[in-house]
């Protein structure tokens, strides 16, 4: 099957060397983390291997953006990928469970902020179909998984859309979990790089 995308090979890009974000990395504390959902974790550059090692995946989705296209036809795992970098370029560790469960879906992420000390995250990712909407389920397994993982908060990131119930439980979570579509992807990766050229 060959994607109707290419992948750009990876460079060292401006938005990877901004100084701004110099600290990104908190040292091997973060490597300790260990949750029962995340049996072993490793960080998301030592996970990168085969065909996808050398690939800038941030880069691929700008490229797709500025031809007018859209995030939608990323494969799933270049999809997952994708993701994985922007958080670490925005400074966040990001890990990967070494043996994928739920088809690599789900990613830990991790900072340290100055006044709270470290937060944790989880990201689902559903790159569904626009007719398989995001549903309760999804978003009661998220809540689930923060719990699991000690998470502060969860990030659901979808291609679709939510249901009804699932809006409603997201309502009334109080800023536990949130939202993300994929037009606002695609807008704050368009915003990064709009940055770096100015």
């Amino acid at each position: 099957m060959n994607p109707s995308y290419d992948l750009v090979p990876f460079r060292d890009q401006e938005y990877i060397q901004n100084e701004e974000y110099e600290d990104w990395f908190f040292g091997k504390e973060g490597e300790a983390c260990c949750t029962e959902y995340f049996k072993e974790l490793e960080q998301y550059y030592e996970y990168k291997t085969g065909a996808g090692k050398n690939t800038d995946h941030v880069g691929t989705g700008l490229k797709l953006l500025r031809e007018g296209k859209s995030l939608l036809i990323l494969r799933r795992q270049d999809f997952v990928n994708l993701i994985s970098e922007f958080f670490q370029i925005c400074g966040w560790v990001v890990y990967l469970p070494k043996k994928i469960h739920n088809l690599g879906r789900n990613i830990l992420i991790e900072k340290k902020i100055n006044v709270i000390g470290h937060m944790r995250c989880i990201i689902m990712i559903r790159k569904n179909s626009y007719k398989r909407k995001v549903g309760l389920r999804d978003v009661w397994e998220l809540n689930c998984l923060i719990d699991n993982s000690c998470s502060s908060k969860g990030i659901i990131v979808t291609t679709s859309d939510f249901t009804c119930g699932a809006l409603e439980f997201i309502k009334n979570k109080f800023g536990r979990i949130f939202p993300v579509s994929i037009q606002t992807l695609e807008r704050d990766l368009l915003r990064l790089s709009c940055r770096d050229i100015g």
